[in-house]
C-alpha cells in the first residue's frame, strides 16, 4: 500500500524504538513519531541520531494542528 502513496510527510502515532519510522525513511519518507513513552522515545534519538528527516515528539498526536497525507498507527489505542 504505501508504494502507491506518492512521497512526503508520514505521522507515525506510537513510533515507541522508532522501528518502524527507519523502515518508512528507507522508503522515502519524512516521517513524524509521536509517543507518550519518554523512555521509548530515548531508543528513538539514539536509533535516528544521524536521520534528519526524522522528528519524534513526545505528545499527544490528538492536539496537532496540521493534516497528513498518510497516518501510521503503531499504538493500538488510535485503532479505528
Amino acid at each position: 500500500m504505501l508504494k502507491k502513496i506518492e512521497r512526503g510527510t508520514i505521522l507515525n502515532i506510537g513510533c515507541a524504538t522508532g522501528i518502524k519510522i527507519q523502515k518508512l525513511r528507507a522508503m522515502g519518507f519524512k516521517v513524524i513519531g509521536f509517543d507518550l513513552s519518554k523512555a521509548m522515545l530515548q531508543f528513538s534519538q539514539i536509533r535516528l541520531k544521524d536521520d534528519d528527516q526524522s522528528e519524534i515528539l513526545c505528545a499527544d498526536p490528538d492536539c496537532l494542528e496540521r493534516t497528513f497525507g498518510f497516518i501510521e498507527k503503531s499504538n493500538p489505542k488510535y485503532s479505528s
